[in-house]
């Protein structure tokens, strides 16, 4: 058959758009063509997100050429393994980030509080908590210990506004970071 003209169309946001365009493809299906011949061409790689999570949400397959699917990017896996330890203890999201940004907390830490928290039986979320506020396993250099307690003020902080007051547990300090910067990852 013959291409359909351009056309204009105008919508309220980038979610609508984005819903508008998925729903177009979807639509070609539906009338006999297969949706594969269907591509997708946008100015700014920040029209991809909204794009890709509704094509992602409706079940649409798709190729992403010349640029990283956004959920694929680091930076996206560090900021939703910040949210997954927002609203719980994660603990592969609490592994991936505890030095993201560099905060001084290394393998060999992060490797004495594995075990800690195995020999113990707490999660390590606890083991991390505990070691911040003093009882710090052998293994956790001091320096250490203040950059997990930074840490973990960081994450009781952002937990708080976040979740109305739920904390780790921690016996203390205000939250402030200690010089810590928000949470905006590059």
């Amino acid at each position: 058959g013959e291409a359909e003209g351009v056309r204009l169309v105008q919508v309220d946001d980038d979610e609508h758009e984005a819903q508008f365009v998925v729903d177009a493809i979807l639509s070609e299906g539906d009338g006999g063509g297969d949706g594969r011949s269907v591509g997708i061409l946008y100015r700014t790689n920040a029209q991809a997100l909204p794009l890709e999570r509704e094509l992602l949400r409706q079940g649409v397959p798709y190729v992403l050429v010349q640029a990283r699917a956004f959920f694929a990017r680091k930076e996206a896996r560090d900021a939703l393994a910040y949210l997954r330890l927002l609203h719980s203890n994660d603990t592969s999201a609490l592994e991936r980030i505890i030095n993201v940004p560099p905060r001084r907390i290394g393998s060999a830490t992060l490797a004495a509080l594995k075990a800690a928290a195995s020999e113990s039986g707490a999660s390590l979320w606890e083991t991390v908590s505990a070691a911040a506020y003093g009882r710090r396993p052998s293994g956790v250099t001091p320096s250490a210990g203040r950059a997990l307690a930074n840490f973990v003020n960081l994450i009781d902080k952002y937990r708080a506004i976040t979740m109305g007051g739920r904390s780790s547990g921690g016996s203390g300090g205000d939250g402030d970071g200690d010089g810590e910067q928000p949470l905006v990852l590059p």
